[in-house]
């Protein structure tokens, strides 16, 4: 299974997230200042694969994008805040989650039960929607728990 590769980031500084595109044109510009200032540095014109952006600082949270689409179409990130629908036998219930990246797999962990579930085979897509990120609607998290 062949999946796109994009990241978001979150930047506290100016409290903003700046999507896929934002942050390839940034790495663009990177690669032009750094050729500008060592012009020896190799053609970089045609580079495949790489992203030159200064990950390590710290006002910069970056998500990586699942892969899967929520209910409602909407593109599922780490970070995210989902509902999920949990249907047994018995019972029907909505439950608040985070979307989270551990040992090369997605999760969605229970913000009350502390249980988790893995994204990609335990959890259908269509019982999940998104309503906020854990970055800009902190408010969700503290209303679950």
């Amino acid at each position: 299974m062949k999946r796109e590769i994009k990241f978001r980031a979150y930047c506290k500084r100016s409290k903003q997230m700046h999507e896929n595109d934002y942050l390839v044109e940034a790495g663009r510009q990177l690669v032009i200042f750094a050729q500008r200032m060592r012009p020896n540095l190799p053609d970089m014109k045609n580079a495949k694969g790489g992203l030159m952006l200064f990950t390590d600082d710290e006002n910069m949270e970056f998500m990586q994008f699942t892969g899967l689409k929520d209910a409602n179409g909407i593109e599922i990130f780490e970070g995210d805040i989902v509902r999920y629908t949990l249907i047994t036998k018995d019972k029907f219930e909505i439950i608040p989650c985070v979307v989270y990246f551990e040992m090369g797999a997605f999760y969605i962990k229970d913000t009350r039960l502390r249980g988790r579930f893995d994204l990609l085979s335990e959890v259908e897509a269509d019982d999940i929607a998104v309503v906020g990120n854990i970055y800009e609607n902190p408010e969700f998290l503290e209303k679950a728990q």
